[in-house]
Protein backbone atom coordinates (compact mmCIF):
# COMPACT_ATOMS: atom_id res chain seq x y z
CA UNK A 1 0.00 0.00 0.00
CA UNK A 2 1.39 3.29 -0.71
CA UNK A 3 2.25 6.17 2.10
CA UNK A 4 -0.88 7.70 0.96
CA UNK A 5 -2.99 4.72 1.68
CA UNK A 6 -1.47 3.88 4.94
CA UNK A 7 -1.95 7.64 5.85
CA UNK A 8 -5.71 7.45 5.24
CA UNK A 9 -6.07 3.95 6.94
CA UNK A 10 -4.66 5.73 10.16
CA UNK A 11 -6.48 8.91 9.35
CA UNK A 12 -9.80 6.43 9.15
CA UNK A 13 -9.14 4.32 12.12
CA UNK A 14 -8.44 7.26 14.48
CA UNK A 15 -12.37 8.89 13.20
CA UNK A 16 -14.53 6.02 13.30
CA UNK A 17 -14.63 5.02 17.35
CA UNK A 18 -17.89 3.17 17.67
CA UNK A 19 -19.35 3.12 21.13
CA UNK A 20 -21.31 0.06 21.74
CA UNK A 21 -23.55 -0.60 25.66
CA UNK A 22 -25.16 -4.16 24.64
CA UNK A 23 -24.82 -6.73 26.92
CA UNK A 24 -24.46 -10.32 25.34
CA UNK A 25 -25.26 -13.80 25.79
CA UNK A 26 -23.32 -16.56 24.39
CA UNK A 27 -24.32 -17.33 20.82
CA UNK A 28 -23.82 -20.71 19.20
CA UNK A 29 -22.93 -19.45 15.64
CA UNK A 30 -22.32 -22.52 13.30
CA UNK A 31 -19.19 -21.03 11.66
CA UNK A 32 -16.62 -21.77 9.13
CA UNK A 33 -14.67 -20.36 7.37
CA UNK A 34 -16.82 -17.59 6.91
CA UNK A 35 -19.94 -15.97 8.10
CA UNK A 36 -23.51 -17.70 8.82
CA UNK A 37 -25.81 -15.35 10.21
CA UNK A 38 -27.08 -11.33 9.59
CA UNK A 39 -29.29 -9.01 10.42
CA UNK A 40 -32.64 -7.46 8.84
CA UNK A 41 -31.24 -4.17 7.55
CA UNK A 42 -33.94 -2.43 4.88
CA UNK A 43 -32.57 1.02 5.10
CA UNK A 44 -29.80 2.99 3.06
CA UNK A 45 -28.39 6.32 3.44
CA UNK A 46 -26.27 8.34 2.11
CA UNK A 47 -23.15 9.12 2.04
CA UNK A 48 -21.37 12.29 4.33
CA UNK A 49 -19.30 14.34 2.54
CA UNK A 50 -19.00 11.72 -0.28
CA UNK A 51 -20.14 12.66 -3.99
CA UNK A 52 -21.10 9.27 -6.02
CA UNK A 53 -21.77 8.96 -9.24
CA UNK A 54 -25.12 7.15 -9.65
CA UNK A 55 -24.74 3.68 -11.82
CA UNK A 56 -27.62 1.17 -12.79
CA UNK A 57 -26.88 -2.44 -11.34
CA UNK A 58 -26.57 -3.87 -15.15
CA UNK A 59 -24.11 -1.25 -16.02
CA UNK A 60 -20.47 -2.04 -16.43
CA UNK A 61 -17.78 -3.48 -14.38
CA UNK A 62 -18.37 -5.51 -10.78
CA UNK A 63 -15.39 -5.87 -8.62
CA UNK A 64 -16.45 -7.70 -5.59
CA UNK A 65 -14.15 -8.10 -2.34
CA UNK A 66 -14.67 -10.81 0.42
CA UNK A 67 -14.74 -13.86 2.00
CA UNK A 68 -15.73 -17.57 1.57
CA UNK A 69 -19.49 -16.57 1.03
CA UNK A 70 -18.35 -14.21 -2.37
CA UNK A 71 -16.17 -16.66 -3.27
CA UNK A 72 -18.71 -19.66 -3.29
CA UNK A 73 -16.69 -21.63 -1.93
CA UNK A 74 -17.91 -25.48 -0.56
CA UNK A 75 -15.92 -27.36 1.60
CA UNK A 76 -16.73 -30.26 -0.19
CA UNK A 77 -15.16 -29.42 -3.67
CA UNK A 78 -12.53 -29.89 -5.29
CA UNK A 79 -10.08 -27.02 -5.19
CA UNK A 80 -7.35 -27.40 -7.78
CA UNK A 81 -9.53 -25.07 -10.03
CA UNK A 82 -11.39 -21.99 -9.23
CA UNK A 83 -13.96 -22.25 -11.71
CA UNK A 84 -15.32 -24.69 -9.75
CA UNK A 85 -17.00 -21.85 -7.29
CA UNK A 86 -19.43 -20.11 -8.27
CA UNK A 87 -20.60 -17.30 -5.75
CA UNK A 88 -23.17 -14.68 -5.94
CA UNK A 89 -20.91 -12.28 -7.45
CA UNK A 90 -21.15 -15.10 -10.39
CA UNK A 91 -24.78 -14.88 -10.36
CA UNK A 92 -25.15 -11.65 -11.66
CA UNK A 93 -22.78 -12.14 -14.57
CA UNK A 94 -25.78 -11.29 -16.65
CA UNK A 95 -25.43 -7.66 -15.73
CA UNK A 96 -21.62 -7.02 -15.14
CA UNK A 97 -18.90 -8.41 -16.28
CA UNK A 98 -17.38 -9.51 -12.99
CA UNK A 99 -13.97 -9.49 -10.88
CA UNK A 100 -13.99 -11.43 -7.87
CA UNK A 101 -10.79 -11.11 -5.50
CA UNK A 102 -12.94 -12.97 -2.43
CA UNK A 103 -10.79 -15.06 -0.33
CA UNK A 104 -12.45 -18.27 1.40
CA UNK A 105 -10.89 -16.92 5.45
CA UNK A 106 -10.78 -13.96 5.03
CA UNK A 107 -10.97 -11.64 8.02
CA UNK A 108 -12.24 -7.81 8.23
CA UNK A 109 -8.28 -7.33 9.59
CA UNK A 110 -6.34 -9.73 7.11
CA UNK A 111 -8.35 -7.81 4.37
CA UNK A 112 -6.27 -5.12 5.53
CA UNK A 113 -2.99 -6.65 6.40
CA UNK A 114 -0.87 -9.71 6.31
CA UNK A 115 0.00 -8.86 9.50
CA UNK A 116 -3.54 -9.89 10.72
CA UNK A 117 -4.81 -13.42 11.62
CA UNK A 118 -7.23 -14.69 9.00
CA UNK A 119 -8.73 -17.91 9.09
CA UNK A 120 -7.11 -19.70 6.39
CA UNK A 121 -7.06 -17.36 3.31
CA UNK A 122 -3.22 -17.15 3.18
CA UNK A 123 -3.04 -20.62 3.22
CA UNK A 124 -5.88 -21.41 0.51
CA UNK A 125 -4.28 -18.69 -1.61
CA UNK A 126 -0.80 -20.16 -1.14
CA UNK A 127 -2.00 -23.66 -2.01
CA UNK A 128 -5.71 -23.15 -4.18
CA UNK A 129 -6.51 -20.60 -6.98
CA UNK A 130 -9.03 -17.57 -6.37
CA UNK A 131 -11.20 -16.19 -8.99
CA UNK A 132 -8.00 -13.84 -9.82
CA UNK A 133 -4.20 -13.42 -9.26
CA UNK A 134 -3.11 -10.74 -6.66
CA UNK A 135 0.10 -10.51 -8.63
CA UNK A 136 2.36 -8.42 -6.45
CA UNK A 137 -0.34 -6.86 -4.04
CA UNK A 138 -0.10 -8.35 -0.63
CA UNK A 139 -4.04 -8.08 0.93
CA UNK A 140 -6.89 -8.01 -1.12
CA UNK A 141 -7.23 -3.99 -0.32
CA UNK A 142 -4.11 -3.83 -2.22
CA UNK A 143 -5.41 -5.83 -5.21
CA UNK A 144 -9.23 -3.69 -4.77
CA UNK A 145 -6.96 -0.34 -4.60
CA UNK A 146 -4.64 -1.48 -7.94
CA UNK A 147 -7.94 -2.06 -9.75
CA UNK A 148 -9.74 1.56 -8.50
CA UNK A 149 -6.57 3.20 -9.37
CA UNK A 150 -5.28 1.37 -12.47
CA UNK A 151 -4.29 3.31 -15.57
CA UNK A 152 -6.54 1.55 -17.64
CA UNK A 153 -10.15 2.44 -17.78
CA UNK A 154 -11.89 -1.22 -18.56
CA UNK A 155 -9.76 -2.28 -15.14
CA UNK A 156 -11.54 0.42 -12.81
CA UNK A 157 -15.05 -1.04 -11.33
CA UNK A 158 -18.80 0.78 -11.86
CA UNK A 159 -19.67 -1.05 -8.72
CA UNK A 160 -18.02 -3.02 -5.60
CA UNK A 161 -19.69 -5.42 -2.91
CA UNK A 162 -18.02 -6.42 -0.12
CA UNK A 163 -18.94 -9.38 2.34
CA UNK A 164 -16.85 -9.80 5.64
CA UNK A 165 -16.66 -10.65 9.25
CA UNK A 166 -18.03 -14.01 9.66
CA UNK A 167 -14.82 -14.86 10.05
CA UNK A 168 -13.69 -12.94 12.75
CA UNK A 169 -16.27 -14.00 14.86
CA UNK A 170 -15.40 -17.46 13.93
CA UNK A 171 -11.50 -16.90 15.27
CA UNK A 172 -13.46 -14.89 18.69
CA UNK A 173 -15.35 -18.23 19.30
CA UNK A 174 -12.04 -20.79 18.75
CA UNK A 175 -10.37 -18.24 21.29
CA UNK A 176 -12.76 -18.61 23.30
CA UNK A 177 -13.72 -22.45 23.14
CA UNK A 178 -10.89 -23.23 25.97
CA UNK A 179 -10.97 -20.41 28.00
CA UNK A 180 -10.84 -21.05 32.03
CA UNK A 181 -14.21 -18.89 32.88
CA UNK A 182 -16.15 -20.63 30.06
CA UNK A 183 -16.78 -20.32 26.03
CA UNK A 184 -20.19 -18.33 26.90
CA UNK A 185 -18.74 -15.55 29.79
CA UNK A 186 -15.49 -15.08 27.16
CA UNK A 187 -17.41 -14.22 24.46
CA UNK A 188 -19.88 -12.08 25.92
CA UNK A 189 -17.15 -10.46 27.84
CA UNK A 190 -15.01 -9.84 24.49
CA UNK A 191 -18.21 -9.18 22.25
CA UNK A 192 -18.65 -5.20 22.30
CA UNK A 193 -14.14 -5.05 21.17
CA UNK A 194 -15.09 -8.07 18.43
CA UNK A 195 -17.89 -5.50 17.53
CA UNK A 196 -16.03 -2.42 17.20
CA UNK A 197 -12.69 -4.33 15.91
CA UNK A 198 -15.30 -5.28 12.77
CA UNK A 199 -16.65 -1.94 11.96
CA UNK A 200 -13.91 -0.24 12.22
CA UNK A 201 -11.88 -2.29 9.80
CA UNK A 202 -14.86 -1.78 7.18
CA UNK A 203 -14.43 1.34 7.78
CA UNK A 204 -10.93 1.62 7.41
CA UNK A 205 -11.81 -0.80 3.72
CA UNK A 206 -14.52 1.76 2.51
CA UNK A 207 -12.60 4.63 3.73
CA UNK A 208 -9.28 3.50 1.56
CA UNK A 209 -11.27 2.43 -1.23
CA UNK A 210 -12.88 6.46 -1.52
CA UNK A 211 -9.90 8.03 -0.54
CA UNK A 212 -8.37 6.39 -3.89
CA UNK A 213 -10.91 8.06 -6.07
CA UNK A 214 -13.65 5.58 -6.54
CA UNK A 215 -16.82 7.30 -6.32
CA UNK A 216 -18.83 4.59 -7.75
CA UNK A 217 -21.65 2.51 -6.17
CA UNK A 218 -21.04 0.10 -3.21
CA UNK A 219 -22.98 -2.59 -1.47
CA UNK A 220 -22.15 -3.94 1.34
CA UNK A 221 -23.46 -7.27 2.06
CA UNK A 222 -24.89 -8.79 5.74
CA UNK A 223 -25.09 -11.94 7.11
CA UNK A 224 -27.66 -14.81 6.92
CA UNK A 225 -28.42 -17.13 9.71
CA UNK A 226 -28.30 -20.47 9.18
CA UNK A 227 -31.32 -20.59 12.48
CA UNK A 228 -33.37 -17.96 13.28
CA UNK A 229 -35.09 -19.65 15.87
CA UNK A 230 -32.13 -18.56 18.07
CA UNK A 231 -32.51 -15.18 19.82
CA UNK A 232 -29.16 -15.33 20.77
CA UNK A 233 -28.04 -15.80 17.64
CA UNK A 234 -30.05 -13.13 16.28
CA UNK A 235 -29.31 -10.37 18.60
CA UNK A 236 -25.81 -10.86 18.82
CA UNK A 237 -25.54 -10.49 15.37
CA UNK A 238 -28.51 -7.43 14.71
CA UNK A 239 -25.40 -5.46 17.13
CA UNK A 240 -22.93 -6.20 15.03
CA UNK A 241 -24.26 -5.89 11.36
CA UNK A 242 -26.24 -2.18 12.84
CA UNK A 243 -22.50 -1.37 13.80
CA UNK A 244 -20.89 -2.06 10.14
CA UNK A 245 -23.97 -1.08 8.65
CA UNK A 246 -23.90 2.67 9.56
CA UNK A 247 -19.97 2.90 9.61
CA UNK A 248 -20.45 1.75 5.13
CA UNK A 249 -23.30 3.75 5.22
CA UNK A 250 -20.64 6.96 6.12
CA UNK A 251 -19.34 6.11 2.85
CA UNK A 252 -22.43 6.05 0.66
CA UNK A 253 -22.85 2.09 0.66
CA UNK A 254 -26.55 0.58 0.46
CA UNK A 255 -27.09 -2.82 2.28
CA UNK A 256 -27.59 -6.09 0.62
CA UNK A 257 -30.06 -7.40 2.88
CA UNK A 258 -29.02 -11.14 2.85
CA UNK A 259 -30.43 -12.07 6.56
CA UNK A 260 -33.90 -10.99 5.47
CA UNK A 261 -33.96 -12.41 1.97
CA UNK A 262 -32.61 -15.96 3.75
CA UNK A 263 -35.43 -15.94 5.72
CA UNK A 264 -38.09 -14.60 3.43
CA UNK A 265 -37.00 -17.52 1.15
CA UNK A 266 -36.91 -20.01 4.01
CA UNK A 267 -40.33 -19.41 4.94
CA UNK A 268 -41.36 -21.36 8.26
CA UNK A 269 -38.39 -24.18 7.24
CA UNK A 270 -34.55 -23.42 8.82
CA UNK A 271 -32.22 -22.78 5.59
CA UNK A 272 -30.96 -25.69 5.54
CA UNK A 273 -34.58 -27.69 5.42
CA UNK A 274 -35.22 -24.99 2.73
CA UNK A 275 -32.42 -26.20 0.34
CA UNK A 276 -30.35 -22.36 1.09
CA UNK A 277 -27.17 -24.24 2.35
CA UNK A 278 -24.69 -27.00 0.57
CA UNK A 279 -26.19 -30.44 2.12
CA UNK A 280 -22.93 -32.70 3.62
CA UNK A 281 -21.89 -35.56 1.82
CA UNK A 282 -23.64 -37.56 4.84
CA UNK A 283 -26.62 -36.00 4.69
CA UNK A 284 -26.26 -35.76 8.33
CA UNK A 285 -27.07 -31.13 7.91
CA UNK A 286 -25.94 -28.88 6.34
CA UNK A 287 -22.67 -26.63 6.26
CA UNK A 288 -23.06 -23.02 6.64
CA UNK A 289 -21.85 -22.08 2.94
CA UNK A 290 -25.00 -21.06 0.42
CA UNK A 291 -26.14 -24.04 -2.01
CA UNK A 292 -26.69 -22.95 -5.54
CA UNK A 293 -30.30 -21.63 -4.47
CA UNK A 294 -28.61 -19.95 -1.82
CA UNK A 295 -26.61 -18.30 -3.93
CA UNK A 296 -29.15 -16.74 -6.54
CA UNK A 297 -31.05 -15.45 -2.94
CA UNK A 298 -27.61 -13.56 -2.03
CA UNK A 299 -27.26 -12.01 -5.36
CA UNK A 300 -31.15 -10.93 -5.43
CA UNK A 301 -30.07 -9.24 -2.54
CA UNK A 302 -27.69 -7.75 -4.06
CA UNK A 303 -29.97 -6.40 -6.88
CA UNK A 304 -32.91 -5.21 -4.43
CA UNK A 305 -30.12 -2.86 -2.56
CA UNK A 306 -29.87 -0.70 -5.55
Amino acid sequence: MSLAGVMLVRAVKETYVIKFNVTLSFVSLCLAGSACASQVDDASAGAQGVELTSQALDEGRLLALGDSIAFGYNPFGDFSKDKNFQGYPEALRSEFSVKSSACPGETSGSFLSNAAPDNGCRAFRGNYPLHVNYGSNATQMDYALSRVTSSEAEDVPTQITLNVSGNDIFLAQARCATDPQGPAACFAAGATALITSIATNVATILGTLRGAGYTGPITYMNLYATDYSNPNTVGFLNALNGAVSTQARNFGAKIANAFGAFQAAAGSQSPCAAGLLIVKPDESGCDVHPSAAGTEVLAQSVRDAQ
